[in-house]
Order: C-alpha cells, then sequence, then structure tokens
C-alpha cells in the first residue's frame, strides 16, 4: 500500500452539506494516515474543507500556517495541531518554504458507540474542546499524543497482524487526553464570525461541487445568500483569497489529482476542471506548480 501521495487518492466527493467524503486508506477501517508535502497543493496551501473525522497533523519538516474557523495557527517541526469534527480548515506554507508532515483522519465513532460512551467522553470534546488545539512536545500530555500518532502511522505502514487492534488502542489513548485536558474548556466565538463562517461554507461547498462548470461571481454569492462584495469580503477575510482565486486553485487541485489517478489527457483533464481551453490550463498550472501538466505527470510516474 502507497502512503506517500497527496494530496489525495482521487478527485474528492462532497457530501449533501458539502463536506468531503474522506478517501481512506483502507475501505472498510476508516483511517487516514499518511505523508504530505505543501508543494503538492496549488500555491503550497490546501482548500479550505471541512469533514465528520477529527484531524491530526504532525509537522516532520519545514513549519506550516494552519487556518481553523477565523483562526491562525504556526506549526515549527515537531509540533502538531488537533483539528476537531466539522470545522473548517486548511494548511497553508510559510515564507514559500515547503513543509513535510504527516496527516490524520479519523472517525470518533471508531471509539465506540454505547451511548454512556458517547455522553460521557466523545461528545464533550466535540462540542467544548474548541476547533483546535495546538500540540508541542514540551507539554507531557501534548508529547504522549504526538508520539502516539507517529505510531498509528507506522502500523498503518506495517500492517502486521492486529494492527487495526493497535490503531484503536492507541486512538482510545489519544482521546482519552483530549477528553481529559479539553472537554470542559469551553471556547466561543462572535455572532458575526460564526455567520460568516455559515455562509462560507455554503459558497466554498458550491464551488467545490460545480467547479467544473463555469461559475460566476453571483452564483457564489447567492450560494451563501450574500451579496457580491460580502462574498468577496468574506473570502478574502477569512482564506486570505478571492472568490476565484479560490476557485481556480480548487480547479488545479482537482486536475492534479487526475493527472495522478487517471489516464485522461492533459486536453480532457483541463475541460473536465472547468478551464475553457488547454493553453490556458497549461499555461496556470505550470505557475502553480512549477512544471506543465504532462511533465508533472511524467515526474510521478516515469516509465
Amino acid at each position: 500500500m502507497d502512503i506517500f501521495i497527496t494530496p489525495a487518492q482521487c478527485p474528492a466527493e462532497m457530501r449533501e452539506d458539502s463536506s468531503e467524503v474522506v478517501k481512506y486508506n483502507f475501505t472498510d477501517f476508516p483511517v487516514y494516515a499518511r505523508v504530505g508535502y505543501l508543494s503538492h497543493y496549488p500555491g503550497m496551501r490546501a482548500a479550505s474543507h471541512w469533514h465528520n473525522d477529527v484531524e491530526f497533523i504532525v509537522v516532520l519538516n519545514g513549519q506550516m500556517g494552519y487556518f481553523i474557523n477565523g483562526e491562525e495557527y504556526l506549526l515549527q517541526k515537531g509540533q502538531g495541531i488537533f483539528v476537531n469534527a466539522d470545522q473548517l480548515h486548511y494548511g497553508h506554507d510559510v515564507d514559500g518554504a515547503d513543509c513535510e508532515f504527516l496527516c490524520f483522519l479519523l472517525l470518533p465513532s471508531l471509539l465506540g458507540n454505547s451511548h454512556r460512551l458517547l455522553a460521557s467522553c466523545i461528545h464533550p470534546v466535540l462540542t467544548n474542546a474548541g476547533p483546535g488545539v495546538l500540540l508541542d512536545p514540551s507539554v507531557p500530555w501534548q508529547l504522549s499524543v504526538l508520539d502516539w500518532l507517529r505510531s498509528i502511522f507506522s502500523l498503518c505502514c506495517s500492517q502486521e497482524d492486529g494492527f487495526e487492534l493497535g490503531i484503536l488502542g492507541l486512538f482510545s489513548s489519544i482521546w482519552q487526553q483530549l477528553y481529559l485536558h479539553l472537554s470542559s474548556i469551553e471556547r466561543s466565538c462572535s455572532a458575526q464570525t460564526l455567520q460568516q463562517l455559515q455562509e462560507l461554507r455554503h459558497m466554498v461547498g458550491y464551488i467545490q461541487s460545480h467547479y467544473a462548470e463555469k461559475i460566476t461571481l453571483s452564483q457564489i454569492a447567492a450560494s451563501g445568500h450574500v451579496c457580491r462584495s460580502s462574498c468577496c469580503k468574506t473570502f478574502r477575510g477569512l482564506l486570505h483569497k478571492t472568490p476565484f482565486a479560490f476557485l481556480m486553485d480548487y480547479r488545479l487541485e482537482r486536475s492534479m489529482e487526475l493527472l495522478c489517478t487517471t489516464t485522461f489527457s492533459v486536453t480532457e483533464i483541463a475541460y473536465m476542471c472547468g478551464f475553457s481551453n488547454t493553453s490556458y490550463y497549461i499555461r496556470m498550472f505550470s505557475r502553480a506548480f512549477g512544471h506543465t501538466p504532462a511533465r508533472y505527470r511524467a515526474l510521478r510516474f516515469p516509465e
């Protein structure tokens, strides 16, 4: 199994609420554990997204900026971050430098579905722990969490007999620490920010569902039930880019995945991802990744 592949195994699928359908390492075991590089994303910035899983990042080399619901975090080598379920988030570069990291996505339902467990241990973390928490190795319990995450990655690599039980045990230990240290810390943000985040979710979801089509600013704004100027203000304020810059980056990211996972021609991929002509797609791809689409595919899959 190849777990050194980014940003995803195949083009993203979306649920009705526009949350991401995660492509796990295993078809029948909801665990995602992979190595990632920011240089594999357009402009070294992942597309903003959310999902039902909790997410953990561990920085192996370099540093990473991380956005969660309008808050910015800086992750240094050796540090990590916990991202709660259903939070709008993405990672990005710091000063144009690449970053190597481990990314984990784990469904809380892996921990069990008994009423007592859900009510006493799982829901308190999901509802009270806040959108995200920086994990620093100088804090003993956070160091343990970072070490356990690395062990989960090793188990996914080895797939030794009974590795699933090992992962469940480590995830339970991680969750216990989150519960003990975070479940009673209630965090809140302003009503205005909550409203903007809700609008942004709808607009990002619209783009992710319709990126292959011709999209206008009016359509994006209408999906969030806001005017065009408010749409632009929300994108710039929370994602630090315009709606069309987000659309372009998302189209490029999807096209990169198709280059890596299909045999479609460059022209076919260009039109599948919403580009009106191939030459424009090649120019924008080269600007984002430093290679033409054909060269990028050749480098990933040398003959």
